[in-house]
């Protein structure tokens, strides 16, 4: 869903520039510019940031008017007066504002060229370092990924360190910031997210009456599931774990391995990467035990106790809460940073949990932080994470990514309204989670209310697990399918977000249990009109991502899936056969029988020469035969021949129409240029007309400079990264694409 188009990601925050956003921190953010159409907006490089609010803004084209902004950062712990105020216009600034941990930077290497994961990789990488004047410090080895230490600034040592044929990729290391019940619990009246009574709850003048059951119906959900056994891995500020209603629920480390699979021994519920930021491993890293309360107050909500007496009640409340600490203090504030979190996520995934809340993010695009997610849906786990503070459309990372495992959660208030706070956007985030006046577990045995999409998020993580607990043999695509088409559909949510849903448990869990199983008929077909020989065993299939799948003696397999669900069959690589299928994007009606066919035709065998004669027959009709089968060959080498010349021809793009086509033959000039603004899809200025008449002289722009952005601009700058080695080659004009271009 989110593929259809992803905003502008001109960056924010007054108050959190480029970290994950602490869940009880609520953050005015800058509403984005008014833009030409947006034909295909992608994802992007890195994301910038905005110092000042601009002017006011006229209305956008693409998303809806943003909502009002309070008017200064706030802390909900310190009852802040939240204001209305008209929205305010973002500007792009320079790279320079963007926070990162101060001397690091992250570069992941080649596998070809040196492999952390061998005994020889280190040795390489204490080489690469000496001959780039940096110096190695931690690596993680799954990623293959190193962090060194350098005195240049990250933004043009990324963009040199490109140049070198071992690197796939460099970045700085990014800072983020961390957004009637049938029970005994002391506290439950207060937990209206999970039953709504119409009751009060807050504090201060952020107190607030609510609406009937605008709410999650989770007391009706825990009929069928309580999450029992599931690990949900909390990437936050570390938790209590002696807390009366968290420490019955805390994942037994007691057998834990670290994020490259090594043994470790006996981890304290969870692990610790980093805190003081500094590189070097603590000495307590198997200690996750907390400073700031962020973390804490999350997992109360997805897995506090439940009848114990005592407190509140998670979503999930037999969950198992893994505590991944990954702060540090920075200019007096707590905060991430990239390098944690990929460890963090990489440790999730070698201890077999299935579900990681990220309350947490920033408006920079790490492409580090996007492999790791991405390995971990390949492990089968599904991420849920906020999708920020700031009242903005701007693309919020993690959140934001448009990976198949990642859920963007923003937040609703009592009354099933979008909290003023959050961000909201019909393409980047897909669903809403009650995520005001949260009143959960804190530091040392207390509880207390905060408000933001860090708490929204933990709200869906903990659904997650009472669906999982319920049907452990889920899919990621099934889970994140359930989650998203099953929920309450909101008046207000139906122009800020993807689904126009605000999470329901209850139907969720009924939408399975209640689901008419579909079945899907997979069939092989092997051509071998060719000569060649392959079988039904040589071939296997998945299903979304799957184990592997052997076909029947038949070439035919029925499955049974679940109805409603998109479902794609990928078949295995055959060499010397060129694939084709039916198996994509499959949508099943309940009670349907729906085929597919995964088909397997056979290349044409080039002889390199004569073979030994064969036996018997007239020595004519043999020579008359193999006369034609030197035909055929030699017509196929031409028709080859000929599609690859044909290939090799790239067509101009078609004129846009706000482009019109270069019509002098003389090519453009161009005078040199420092470039210091952050740019996309629909940006306009002297400095857009600059990059136009670069990317002309280079060949990679077919259209007449005009100083607007628009998709064609993107497409040729996503040609020009490609062609210079820049990851990820989105099309977005970002830091390490200018010191690229001013180098």
């Amino acid at each position: 869903m989110k593929n259809l188009g992803k905003g502008v990601a001109i960056a924010l925050s007054i108050c959190l520039l480029f970290q994950p956003v602490l869940a009880n921190e609520v953050v005015p953010e800058p509403a984005p510019i008014e833009e030409a159409p947006i034909l295909e907006p992608a994802p992007l490089e890195e994301a910038p940031i905005i110092l000042e609010p601009a002017p006011e803004p006229l209305p956008e084209p693409v998303e809806p008017a943003p909502k009002p902004l309070p008017p200064e950062p706030v802390e909900i712990e310190e009852e802040p007066v939240i204001e209305e105020i008209p929205p305010v216009e973002e500007v792009p600034i320079p790279s320079s504002n963007l926070e990162y941990v101060p001397g690091e930077i992250i570069v992941k290497f080649k596998e070809s060229s040196i492999n952390l994961e061998k005994k020889s990789g280190e040795a390489k990488a204490e080489t690469f370092a000496e001959s780039q004047g940096l110096e190695l410090g931690e690596s993680i080895e799954p990623a293959n990924i190193a962090i060194f230490e350098t005195d240049a600034d990250p933004f043009a040592e990324a963009a040199r360190l490109q140049e070198d044929p071992r690197v796939e990729f460099a970045e700085p290391n990014y800072i983020q910031r961390i957004g009637a019940i049938d029970a005994d619990d002391t506290d439950r009246a207060l937990l209206w997210a999970l039953e709504n009574t119409g009751q009060t709850a807050g504090i201060g003048i952020d107190t607030m009456s609510g609406t009937n059951d605008a709410d999650m119906d989770i007391p009706e959900a825990w009929s069928q599931s309580r999450g029992a056994g599931v690990i949900v891995a909390v990437i936050d500020t570390g938790i209590d774990y002696d807390h009366p209603d968290l420490a019955a629920n805390m994942w037994n480390g007691s057998d834990c391995v670290d994020e490259g699979g090594h043994e470790l021994g006996d981890c304290i519920h969870g692990y610790d990467f980093d805190t003081d930021g500094d590189g070097d491993e603590d000495v307590d890293d198997k200690d996750p035990a907390p400073e700031h309360e962020h973390g804490t107050h999350v997992a109360g909500i997805i897995g506090a106790s439940m009848n114990n007496a005592t407190g509140t009640i998670g979503v999930a409340p037999e969950v198992k809460l893994m505590a991944l600490r990954t702060d540090f203090e920075y200019n007096n504030e707590t905060v991430l940073s990239t390098a944690a979190i990929v460890r963090a996520i990489d440790f999730a995934t070698q201890n077999d949990a299935k579900i990681i809340n990220a309350s947490f993010g920033s408006y920079a695009f790490s492409t580090s932080t996007y492999q790791a997610i991405e390995r971990f849906g390949n492990a089968g786990g599904i991420f849920i994470a906020a999708a920020g503070n700031s009242s903005t459309t701007l693309p919020f990372y993690p959140a934001a990514f448009d990976l198949p495992n990642v859920i963007s959660v923003g937040a609703t208030d009592q009354n099933d309204v979008i909290a003023s706070f959050s961000n909201y956007s019909t393409t980047t985030v897909d669903i809403a989670a009650p995520g005001t006046n949260i009143y959960s577990t804190v530091i040392g045995s207390s509880y207390d209310y905060r408000s933001g999409t860090s708490m929204a998020a933990p709200h869906i993580s903990g659904l997650a697990a009472l669906l999982l607990a319920n049907e452990p043999g889920l899919s990621v695509s099934d889970l994140k399918s359930a989650i998203l088409t099953s929920g309450d559909t909101i008046p207000d949510l139906a122009s800020t977000t993807v689904t126009g849903k605000r999470a329901n448990a209850s139907t969720t869990l009924d939408s399975l249990a209640n689901a008419t199983s579909s079945t899907l008929t997979v069939s092989l077909s092997i051509v071998n009109d060719s000569g060649r020989s392959a079988t039904t065993s040589d071939v296997t299939f998945s299903v979304n991502g799957g184990s592997s799948q052997a076909f029947e003696s038949n070439n035919e397999n029925a499955l049974t899936v679940l109805p409603g669900r998109y479902v794609t069959v990928t078949g295995s690589s055959l060499s010397d056969y060129t694939p084709s299928s039916n198996c994509a994007n499959i949508t099943l009606a309940a009670g349907a029988t729906v085929p597919c066919t995964l088909t397997y035709n056979d290349n044409p065998i080039i002889s390199s020469g004569g073979g030994g004669g064969g036996g018997g027959g007239s020595a004519k009709k043999q020579k008359t035969v193999e006369k034609k089968k030197i035909v055929k060959k030699e017509i196929k080498k031409k028709e080859t021949k000929k599609r690859k010349t044909t290939k090799k021809s790239v067509p101009k793009p078609p004129v846009s129409p706000e482009m019109p086509r270069v019509v002098s033959a003389a090519p453009l000039s161009y005078t040199a240029y420092t470039f210091s603004i952050d740019r996309s899809v629909g940006a306009q200025g002297s400095d857009v007309t600059e990059l136009q008449k670069v990317l002309a002289t280079k060949g990679f722009l077919f259209v007449a400079p005009t100083g607007y952005f628009g998709p064609l601009t993107q497409s040729a700058l996503r040609q020009f990264q490609m062609a210079n080695g820049i990851v990820p080659a989105f099309g977005y004009f970002g830091p390490i694409t200018r010191a690229r271009l001013n180098l």
